[in-house]
C-alpha cells in the first residue's frame, strides 16, 4: 500500500478539529501520514491536535507563526513523505472509504479530482457537487495528487493572498498533467 500524506492546516478550529482528525483516524484506509500543522492558534486548536497525536502515532503536529493557509499548505508538503498528497481543512470530514476509494483510482495519472457534500451539523445533506471537468472545482482539497508532481515542477501555494486556492488551480492546470474525474462525493 502506497502511503498518503495528509496536510490539515489549522487556525482556531477548536469546534470542527476533533471531528475532522476522527474522520481521518478512522479511514478505512490506514497507510496515512496526518500531518496536523497549527498556524498560531489562539484557541484550543493546538492542545486538540497533540491529544489526537498521543492516540495514535500516525498523527505528527507542527506549530508556527500565523502566516496563512498557503504558508500552512507548503510548510505541510516540507514534511510529507507519502507518494500522494492530499489537504483536508480543519473544519471539514471524509467518508470513511475515502481514501480507499481514490488511491485505487489513482494509477496511471498525476490526480485524482472529486466532488464534495455539503452537509448541516446534524449531517443533513445540503447538496454536492460532482466534476464535469477538471476546472469545475478550484479548491485545492478537491484532488489526490502524486507528490511527485510538487517536486517536479516546483509548484506552491501563493503566500499573502486570499483565495489562493484559485491561482494555485489555474497554475496547477497549466501543467502537461493526467486527471482522472471521479462522480465520488466523499469529501
Amino acid at each position: 500500500m502506497e502511503k498518503v500524506s495528509v496536510i490539515v492546516p489549522i487556525y482556531n478550529a477548536e469546534q470542527h478539529l476533533a471531528q475532522c482528525i476522527h474522520s481521518l483516524i478512522n479511514q478505512t484506509y490506514r497507510e496515512l501520514q496526518i500531518i496536523l500543522i497549527d498556524d498560531g492558534s489562539t484557541d484550543n486548536s493546538l492542545s486538540i491536535a497533540q491529544n489526537a497525536a498521543t492516540q495514535d502515532s500516525r498523527i505528527e503536529v507542527y506549530t508556527k507563526s500565523n502566516q496563512g493557509l498557503s504558508a500552512t499548505r507548503n510548510f505541510g508538503l516540507l514534511y510529507a513523505n507519502g507518494i500522494y498528497v492530499s489537504f483536508v481543512d480543519a473544519d471539514d470530514c471524509l467518508d470513511l472509504d475515502f481514501y480507499d476509494t481514490l488511491v485505487l483510482q489513482a494509477n496511471n495519472v498525476d490526480y485524482v479530482q472529486f466532488g464534495y457534500k455539503r452537509v448541516t451539523d446534524n449531517w443533513v445533506l445540503l447538496h454536492q457537487k460532482k466534476p464535469a471537468n477538471k476546472y469545475q472545482l478550484v479548491s485545492a482539497c478537491m484532488r489526490l495528487y502524486h507528490k511527485a508532481i510538487f517536486d517536479q515542477y516546483d509548484i506552491r501555494f501563493q503566500e499573502g493572498i486570499i483565495y489562493e486556492d484559485v491561482l494555485f488551480s489555474v497554475d496547477f492546470w497549466n501543467l502537461p498533467l493526467a486527471c482522472k474525474l471521479l462522480p465520488y462525493c466523499g469529501y
